[in-house]
């Protein structure tokens, strides 16, 4: 068992702050990586950080937007209309990023932020492939 600690931000923080970039980079780096799995990702609370992470992986593996957004809400375990805002304000600013899809944007924001393109297709055949 491999336990990894990522100083991550959530929501609007992924587009602002570099050590949101920078833990972002790294776990998705960490899922390129074929041994580091299974894995299992998770928060202190479960909704925010994490939430954030699997949106942009469900967006890059081609889920579609309501499918990523209600997999988002079912980490919620209790109702605060503060997460709702938050992550409303994250999806608006994701359908910003350059793209046509929701696939394109998490990719060129990925890429953004220093992930390589070997490790997205990576990431992809890894939990894409049978």
């Amino acid at each position: 068992v491999i336990h990894k600690y990522y100083p991550m931000a959530a929501y609007g923080d992924f587009f602002e702050k570099t050590h949101a970039k920078s833990s972002a980079k790294e776990v998705f780096s960490d899922l390129a990586n074929p041994d580091m799995y299974p894995t299992y990702l998770h928060c202190s609370y479960g909704a925010d950080k994490t939430g954030t992470i699997i949106y942009i992986l469900c967006a890059l593996l081609g889920v579609d937007e309501d499918t990523t957004y209600r997999e988002w809400e079912a980490s919620l375990f209790c109702h605060s209309d503060s997460f709702y805002d938050e992550m409303d304000d994250f999806v608006v600013r994701f359908k910003k990023l350059p793209g046509n899809t929701m696939q394109e944007k998490a990719e060129n924001y990925l890429l953004s932020i220093g992930v390589t393109q070997q490790e997205i297709d990576s990431i992809r055949e890894i939990l894409l492939t049978d």
